[in-house]
């Protein structure tokens, strides 16, 4: 059964799975290549980072990919050690990770979210790791730092940027200077790029009035977008993802209530921040399955407790199955 192997002490059996897991996208990627995705909203970093990448062959692309992905992975694990702590199962995590990801095909791409994903998980977790250390304003200067800069590789994520601020809220961090220095390490990477920008008279377009154009009119046209973008295997995807989050996160807030105050705290935040996710999809537009891997890695910690810890372990197990095999599915029907 796959929950037993998930839930015993078989670290081979779950290495083979994560590696197994892995190998998916692989066909994929030798046959289409990796897209490499610029969309008209993109930041002069990521743009930067597309430059770069552009230069390397086929295989190199792959592997910086595949590290980016290995990378979200790992610290979606991290994420799930300090809210549930005392486990250190960290391969579950792993392979759950890795199953909501590879659960869309067009995550074979490489896109503005998935670098901004590598500073806004590391950011996360300082956030949460300063409600449980006595150097909490080290961890919130850190934590603001980490995710500003993941809304200048992607202007989406700035959508999070308030929530953050509800999170210290949850967490009871209500002293001031706790609000001030979040506020300082969230300032300081848009103060630098807008100083550089006067000082080297250089035009970022589209501009902060063109992104907010661009916003407003994916809103406005959601509707024509995914009518675009949808097919009868794209949406039966998007139905699957719905459904995992419908089953995990009742379970998740049920369970919450049997855990210590701090983390119970942390698992509120991660709530919060699924609700500026689901808003970024409505201003995504063309980018409306590359913004569904935000949700799909805040899912990742709710889907490993889910698999850990439900009663119903034949059911799981058989859901598993039909996950998989529906992975599986989208991918083979991605190789044509």
């Amino acid at each position: 059964m796959l929950i037993r192997i998930l839930r015993g002490k078989y670290p081979a059996g779950q290495t083979v799975w994560l590696v197994l897991m892995l190998l998916l996208p692989l066909p994929a990627l030798l046959v289409h290549g990796l897209a490499i995705v610029q969309p008209e909203d993109s930041s002069v970093l990521y743009k930067g980072i597309c430059r770069v990448l552009e230069s390397f062959p086929l295989w190199g692309k792959m592997m910086v990919w595949y590290l980016f992905i290995l990378f979200l992975l790992y610290q979606g694990s991290v994420l799930w050690t300090i809210m549930a702590p005392g486990r250190r199962a960290r391969l579950v995590p792993m392979i759950s990770g890795a199953m909501i990801l590879f659960l869309l095909p067009q995550n074979n791409l490489f896109h503005p979210v998935l670098p901004a994903l590598g500073f806004l998980l590391p950011g996360v977790i300082s956030l949460m790791k300063a409600s449980v250390s006595q150097r909490t304003r080290v961890y919130l200067f850190n934590a603001g730092l980490l995710i500003s800069v993941a809304s200048l590789l992607y202007y989406g994520f700035v959508l999070l940027l308030p929530f953050i601020l509800i999170a210290l809220l949850v967490l009871r961090l209500y002293d001031r200077t706790f609000f001030a220095v979040l506020l300082t390490g969230m300032g300081l990477p848009w103060l630098y790029i807008i100083v550089i920008q006067w000082i080297a008279n250089i035009s970022f377009d589209p501009g902060g009035y063109g992104v907010v154009g661009m916003y407003i009119s994916n809103f406005l046209y959601m509707s024509t977008y995914l009518a675009a973008i949808m097919g009868t295997a794209e949406i039966m995807q998007v139905i699957l993802l719905i459904l995992l989050l419908i089953v995990v996160l009742p379970f998740s807030m049920k369970g919450i209530d049997q855990q210590i105050i701090a983390t119970r705290q942390q698992y509120k935040v991660l709530y919060w921040l699924l609700l500026p996710s689901f808003l970024l999809l409505l201003v995504s537009g063309g980018m409306f399955f590359p913004a569904l891997t935000l949700i799909s890695v805040l899912m990742v910690p709710l889907m490993c407790d889910f698999l850990l810890q439900t009663k119903k372990p034949k059911a799981v197990n058989a859901a598993l199955w039909i996950v998989l095999l529906s992975i599986a599915a989208f991918r083979i029907a991605g190789l044509q």
